[in-house]
Formats: C-alpha cells, sequence, structure tokens
C-alpha cells in the first residue's frame, strides 16, 4: 500500500532574540515543505505568528527555518529548530538565538521548541515639567521594544508642565526612560532631558520633573530629570477681603463709576458669544438690560479679546476650583493677563493689568443691588502685596 499525504496545518509563534522576523520556513520529512505565512507582532516585530498548510505523509519530522534579520528576501540568519515528529495538524512554538554576530550559512540549532516572550500592551502616562522652558514633547524609551512618542497637552497657562500618556506593546517587565523636550519646538527641541531608568510590570503613571538649566546643554545621554511630580500649582480656600473702598493697601485709580470709563472698550452690552449667554442679562448681570454689570461677564469679556473660550461657567468664588478641574494653571502668583479671583462671600473676580514689586494693577466690573450703587460698577484699583484683600488666587490661561 502506498503512503498517502495528507492535509496538515503548521502553525504557531516564532521570535528571534534582537533582530526581526523576516520569514519562516516549514521543513518536512515527509514532504511538502514550504514557506509559511506570517504576521510580525505590532510594535514588536522580532516575534511573529505563522501558518502553512500543506500536504505530507505521517509521521513526519518538521524543523522550522526562521528569518532573523536581513530582508524577506535575504535573511541575516537562518536559524533552525531540532526536528519534531507530528502525526497531523500542529501548533508548534519556537524561540531562536541568533547572536549578535552574522553566523555562517549552514545547518545549525539556534531555535528552542519554546514559546518566545510575547510584548504586552500597556499605557504609559502623567504629568513631566521643565524647570524654565516649554514642553515641546515626550518620547517614551522601553527596554522591552515598542519605544514611541506619547501624546501630550500643555497646562493651560502654565506650558512648562504637561500631561502625556501612550499606548505600547512591549516585554515584561521593562525600564522605562522618559525623554522630556524643554523648549525649542515640537520637531526641534532646546534640550533632551532624560530619567532614570524604572522597572515596570504593567501600565504605570509615572511623573518626572527635569532641570535643563538656562544654557544650552549638549546633546547625548543624560540624567536631568527626576521622577518626582512638577509643580503644579494649587487653588487656596482662603477668603481675603474683597477689594473694596476703604481696604488697606486699595487704591482706587479710576471710579468706582456706575458708568464704563474705567474698562475701555467694554460697555456691558457690547459683550456676545457664552460670556454673555453665562455671565450677562437677563439672568446674571446688574443693571440690566441697558447698564449691565457683573465682575465674571468683564471677566469673560476680557478672555475672549484674548482668545479664551471657557468649556465651564461658574459663581466667581467657583472660577478658580473650576478653572483648575479643567486643566487651567491656578496659583497665588500674578501674573498680566490673569485673572485674580477672591473666595469671600459670592466671589469675585478682575483681570490683571499690571504686575510689579508693589502689588498689581486690576480692571473690574461689579454686581451690585446696594443704595450706593444699585446697577452696579466698574473700577481700576491697584492692591500692594500686603493688603487684606490680596487675590485668594490666580487664574492663568
Amino acid at each position: 500500500m502506498p503512503v498517502i499525504p495528507v492535509q496538515v496545518t503548521v502553525q504557531g509563534t516564532v521570535g528571534c532574540a534582537s533582530h526581526n522576523i523576516e520569514g519562516v520556513y516549514v521543513d518536512s520529512s515527509g514532504g511538502g515543505g514550504k514557506f509559511a505565512n506570517w504576521s510580525a507582532t505590532v510594535g514588536h516585530p522580532s516575534t511573529a505568528t505563522y501558518n502553512a498548510t500543506f500536504s505530507a505523509a505521517l509521521a513526519s519530522t518538521i524543523r522550522l527555518h526562521v528569518g532573523c534579520g536581513g530582508s524577506t528576501t535575504g535573511w541575516w540568519s537562518d536559524n533552525r529548530t531540532p526536528g519534531t515528529s507530528i502525526s497531523g495538524s500542529a501548533t508548534l512554538n519556537a524561540s531562536c538565538n541568533e547572536g549578535p554576530t552574522q553566523p555562517p550559512p549552514g545547518d545549525n540549532t539556534r531555535c528552542s521548541w519554546a514559546m518566545p516572550p510575547i510584548p504586552t500592551q500597556i499605557t504609559v502616562q502623567g504629568t513631566v515639567g521643565c524647570a524654565g522652558h516649554n514642553v515641546e514633547g515626550v518620547w517614551i524609551d522601553s527596554s522591552g521594544g515598542g519605544s514611541k512618542f506619547a501624546s501630550w497637552t500643555p497646562t493651560t497657562g502654565h506650558p512648562v508642565t504637561a500631561t502625556y500618556a501612550a499606548t505600547l506593546s512591549t516585554l515584561l517587565a521593562t525600564t522605562i526612560r522618559l525623554h522630556v523636550g524643554c523648549g525649542g519646538s515640537t520637531g526641534g527641541w532646546w534640550s533632551d532631558n532624560r530619567t532614570p531608568g524604572t522597572s515596570i510590570g504593567g501600565s504605570a503613571t509615572l511623573n518626572a520633573t527635569c532641570n535643563e538649566g538656562t544654557t544650552k546643554p549638549p546633546s547625548g545621554d543624560n540624567t536631568r530629570c527626576s521622577w518626582a511630580m512638577p509643580p503644579m500649582g494649587g487653588v487656596a480656600t482662603t477668603t481675603h477681603l474683597l477689594p473694596g473702598v476703604g481696604a488697606t493697601g486699595v487704591t482706587y485709580i479710576c471710579g468706582p463709576t456706575a458708568g464704563y470709563s474705567c474698562t475701555p472698550g467694554y460697555t456691558g452690552v457690547n459683550v456676545t458669544g457664552w460670556a454673555w449667554s453665562d455671565y450677562g442679562c437677563p439672568k446674571w448681570a446688574s443693571g440690566c438690560p441697558n447698564t449691565p454689570h457683573n465682575c465674571t461677564l468683564y471677566a469673560a469679556w476680557r478672555l475672549m479679546r484674548n482668545g479664551v473660550n471657557l468649556s465651564w461657567s461658574a459663581n466667581a468664588y467657583g472660577w478658580a476650583q473650576t478653572a483648575h478641574d479643567n486643566k487651567t494653571y491656578v496659583d497665588q502668583s500674578p501674573a498680566v493677563g490673569a485673572i485674580a479671583q477672591w473666595n469671600s462671600g459670592t466671589g469675585h473676580v478682575a483681570y490683571v493689568e499690571a504686575s510689579d514689586s508693589s502689588g498689581i494693577t486690576i480692571r473690574m466690573d461689579d454686581f451690585s443691588t446696594s443704595t450706593r450703587w444699585p446697577i452696579g460698577y466698574t473700577a481700576e484699583v491697584h492692591i500692594t502685596p500686603s493688603s487684606p484683600a490680596w487675590p485668594d488666587n490666580f487664574l492663568h490661561f
């Protein structure tokens, strides 16, 4: 009786030690040997799945030839498993050690019948900060493979810090180093600043603070970052006095006045868009409909003129916390263009026009239905740093 071949499928996973997979040949003693279909692991091309269907006599001895490195038509090394007998379709996994030096051609056994290390998909995320330059990018270096640029978002009003995240396929455990670009542009960092390595066994939140210095450092490997959360400001819950007439350290440069001479360009009724719908007439301002006054209305108008569009609204006492919750940098340090905020009572907000060692100058509108100011008022005010009416927070948009 002649030997009748049968159709079998051989499939599995193969891996090289340090080179990309470039092909798999299935050698069958029972005939039908052929090149297999194969697909490299996404993000980790030193491993691949393969399959081949062919007709062979049973039982057949199977040896795999695994191409490591080079190209699909010219392998850097042809690495072979020992033979194993099969009596039908089989799943055969192989792990190869092709070495760092190109081996001579010819028969060899540089692969074993073992499942190669398979990468796992993980997410690395966190917050990074530079000392004095804007963050311009984050690269995640993974010893287990899958290194890549992270997506990142600068902190609103404080671009020397940023949040980042990246999903990568890597062997575990892996050693992670971050490269944080400080200064320059996304396409050309002023300095590439690196963390020390840290080992992780899965998804991780890793925060880093970098000190890139004030003089452009030389390129090359370095460790100018530490594993630490960068300064991110914070919302103060103090309740300083509101900047009313008579408060110590408060000087009225203009006003108070029921008109708008202290707020050039602003007339209340000329506010549009989200600023008007969130803080204007008929619901939110005093003096409606013809002479609206509201501290949040004026602050929103100034932000709109600066190109800021808020996705949230809040009473004045809630502006600092709400801004912070929406990734805007909040601290207790003044800056021109920031919004000064007070927590007392229903709160108050104003626009910072000037800031120096003598204090801050603010322009503001104010909601009021009092006997003295039945429709509200506007004013320009200087406040000294020692004043009990110094703002509780500054919002940096």
